[in-house]
């Protein structure tokens, strides 16, 4: 009766709540009543039938990490994160019996445990509980009548919130746990004061690029540890130690658009705005070959660049084609030395500006932003433009025509195809070049060697 009692009590506090959100005391209270209930951790049945996540806490008095205890018990490791997340119950007898004798096994040979170092296992899957001052950030958040998504913020309501938590964070000095905790989509905001872009910022305080996009993102279902909450906040206080901060609301605030955008009605309408100038001058249709439209597509960039000095990112949002080929005719590039200074591969170049793909998100439309303004010329003019735009087209032409098969040559033409080839090779000692310019060649190397195409074999004249 006694032990039932107890069992009860347990159950107060672990079936109330997730048990991942156990402040330290319950947790130390928790771990001597396991103790007593399982008799010194000898018998761990009836424990485990009243609730699997029990066994979050029974890993960490182990010392195990998930992937030994899951191996160690009998069961598969992503089976026993669900058990530990709350989202899955043993109920097979037969289960629990094993799990129970391989449970009493690994502690027998346990000499000694120590409370200590299971609190500090416990605190890498534990969530955070709400204090005080947690609750008092929140309210203050809320009575400002911020969007959910920070992201969907006005520019008024963002320098509201720059300077709030300006003072929240002794001007940009300090990251609290607190704040991070009542709303973590907050580092978005302290990314923006920084002047930094989101690669640099990860980069520079060591935490995962993709983890910060999510968190930035506001995703839903994003918990964090309290170990995981520590972690971050003291990287990221010890980046601000090492920094000067100098803040430039105006650079902030700059940054914040970039970010925002596609988030609210305005902004969408905007990319509207360029997308029906653009169908207005023929240029969504148009057909990049096609000389008489190219001076309506110069000035139409030239303009909505600012005379060459900014990339919008609502210009690029609404046509990625025709600013990826808008930056190749201003600097008369390749679409492989594009990709080269892009850093991205030719394929993707070609996909996005024959519009067999598109960008229309900010996140990934911010990666092309940067590098594509730094590729906007300092000074250009139509007629230089224009001879960028043929040297692109015509060498494509070019290409296409190259593609014609030297088979349907007659043999004159042929041979002095070979004689022309043996020229430029040095008596065929300098073929590569040749080669990488056009494949075509190998035909011809071919009928020098006299091979059969399938069998390599020697062929008669």
């Amino acid at each position: 009766m006694e032990d039932r009692d107890k069992l009860n009590e347990c159950n107060l506090i672990t079936k109330a709540r997730d048990i991942r959100r156990l402040s330290e005391e319950e947790f130390l209270s928790l771990t001597n009543q396991i103790k007593e209930l399982t008799k010194n951790f000898t018998e761990f049945k009836q424990l485990i039938k009243e609730g699997s996540q029990i066994l979050l806490i029974i890993r960490c008095l182990t010392g195990m990490k998930r992937k030994d205890f899951a191996s160690a018990i009998g069961i598969n490791e992503e089976i026993l994160r669900q058990i530990e997340v709350g989202r899955r119950e043993i109920k097979n007898e037969s289960k629990i019996d094993k799990i129970s004798k391989n449970l009493e096994e690994i502690f027998s040979k346990i000499s000694e445990i120590s409370v200590e170092n299971a609190l500090e296992l416990f605190k890498e899957v534990a969530i955070p509980t709400d204090n005080e001052k947690v609750e008092k950030i929140r309210s203050e958040l809320e009575k400002m009548g911020l969007p959910e998504d920070l992201r969907k913020m006005n520019e008024e309501q963002f320098l509201k919130v720059f300077e709030w938590l300006k003072e929240k964070t002794n001007n940009f000095k300090i990251f609290p746990e607190e704040v991070f905790l009542a709303k973590n989509q907050l580092i978005l905001i302290l990314r923006c004061a920084l002047g930094l872009t989101r690669p640099s910022f990860a980069r520079k305080v060591g935490i995962h690029q993709e983890t910060l996009r999510h968190v930035e993102a506001g995703r839903k279902g994003i918990q964090f540890s309290q170990k995981t909450v520590e972690d971050w906040c003291r990287k990221i206080n010890e980046f601000l130690k090492t920094q000067e901060i100098s803040l430039n609301v105006e650079k902030s605030l700059s940054i914040w658009k970039e970010i925002s955008i596609h988030q609210t009605e305005e902004n969408v309408a905007e990319i509207e705005k360029i997308k029906s100038e653009m169908n207005k001058l023929g240029l969504i249709e148009w057909d990049k070959k096609d000389s008489k439209v190219l001076p309506e597509f110069f000035n139409f960039f030239r303009e909505k660049t600012n005379n060459f000095t900014i990339f919008p990112i609502s210009l690029f949002l609404a046509d990625s084609s025709l600013s990826i080929f808008f930056i190749r005719c201003c600097n008369g590039m390749t679409q492989k030395e594009l990709a080269e200074k892009i850093g991205c591969t030719k394929d993707l170049i070609r996909h996005l500006e024959n519009k067999h793909g598109r960008i229309v998100h900010a996140g990934p439309a911010l990666r092309w932003i940067d590098k594509l303004q730094a590729l906007l010329p300092k000074n250009i003019n139509f007629e230089k433009f224009e001879q960028n735009w043929k040297k692109i087209i015509f060498s494509k032409i070019e290409n296409i025509e190259k593609k014609e098969s030297f088979k349907s040559l007659s043999t004159e033409a042929i041979i002095s195809k070979i004689e022309e080839l043996k020229s430029r090779t040095n008596n065929f000692n300098e073929i590569w070049e040749i080669l990488e310019n056009d494949a075509r060649n190998i035909f011809l190397f071919r009928v020098i060697c006299r091979k059969n195409k399938r069998t390599g074999k020697n062929i008669k004249n």
